[in-house]
């Protein structure tokens, strides 16, 4: 009888552990439960807050999604923090000392810019920044030719504007979307407008803006 007793409360010790460990595995699921819901709801409340202020993903001309770029302006409210703005790929010669003259041109403009030093580096950038919204190409580029250039890059996006900017002796460089006989700023920036209006149109009255609070 003693044996019998002593081995009861043995069962009996084991059930309440595995029933102890039960009630705390039930209380880890339930917590990770409610950790996943508060997550869910809270990215549905960012997406919400994002779509009533107007900041919701956009969408360019060439129908892909744009990343939303961030440009924090002083003075300005937090409306009006954020702007899409067109980003170009600059396919220029190097020189020793010094940068690409139309980097700056186009950022002057306030556009953003990739610059690549060789048809090589091109082809590389636009694998790795597939959205961009054009190539701007100096037809004088030493280590592939414009034309081969212009090959490999439709060979990446077929759709993709590509401006070939002549220089004096570069030979004729077919598949390009359009020439530029020689590098002029105001015809290429005017030209890069046409590309993206609607940002650019943006960009412009954002500047007036700024102008007219500066003052």
């Amino acid at each position: 009888m003693a044996v019998l007793l002593v081995r009861g409360s043995e069962v009996l010790g084991l059930l309440v552990i595995v029933v102890l460990v039960l009630l705390v595995v039930v209380v880890l699921l339930v917590i990770i439960l409610l950790l996943m819901i508060v997550f869910v709801l809270r990215g549905c409340i960012v997406v919400g807050v994002a779509i009533v202020s107007g900041h919701a993903p956009q969408t360019n001309t060439r129908g892909v999604e744009l990343a939303w770029v961030g440009v924090s302006l002083a003075g300005e409210s937090a409306d009006n923090d954020c702007m899409n703005r067109p980003c170009f790929l600059v396919v220029d010669r190097e020189y020793s000392g010094s940068i690409s003259t139309r980097k700056l041109v186009i950022e002057t403009a306030k556009l953003n810019v990739i610059t690549a030093y060789s048809g090589g580096e091109a082809i590389e950038a636009l694998k790795r920044f597939p959205l961009i919204n054009g190539v701007v190409i100096d037809a004088g580029i030493k280590d592939m030719s414009c034309a081969h250039l212009v090959e490999e890059l439709r060979g990446i996006d077929a759709d993709l504007p590509l401006i070939v900017v002549n220089t004096p002796g570069s030979e004729h460089c077919p598949g390009a979307t359009h020439y530029l006989e020689s590098f002029e700023p105001a015809k290429l920036l005017e030209l890069l407008k046409t590309l993206t209006p609607k940002e650019a149109a943006v960009i412009e009255a954002r500047n007036e803006h700024l102008s007219k609070t500066q003052d």
